[in-house]
């Protein structure tokens, strides 16, 4: 379920994405929605090892339309994307290196306009 407010701007749920001590890659798929994702906020937590993350949006076709900066951990990032979906494409968030530890979670909230 999501929520569309009164100026069209619709907030889907935060996806929380679960990495293990050796995870390096998680997804989600953006299936249903349509739209212009305008903006992302991405939660980091602080990782037990050193590493950043990048964040990827790709079509149904396998083109990646997007690919952001790398996000230092223990942080807040809004990455502001402005780019149309059509509800078939996947977000995924990428690790440089396993995140140790017990691993964490990425939370990602995407914002359509």
């Amino acid at each position: 379920m999501y929520y569309t407010n009164r100026y069209g701007v619709t907030e889907i749920p935060r996806q929380g994405l679960i990495f293990g001590a050796l995870d390096t890659a998680k997804s989600f798929s953006l299936t249903g929605y349509n739209g212009l994702i305008h903006e992302l906020d991405v939660q980091i937590p602080d990782f037990t090892n050193v590493v950043t993350a990048t964040v990827t949006l790709t079509r149904s076709n396998g083109v990646d339309v997007y690919t952001s900066e790398a996000l230092a951990k223990n942080a807040d990032h809004v990455i502001m994307m402005d780019r149309a979906i059509v509800g078939t494409e996947t977000l995924t968030v990428t690790l440089s290196g396993a995140p140790g530890g017990e691993g964490g979670r990425i939370d990602v909230t995407p914002i359509l306009v």
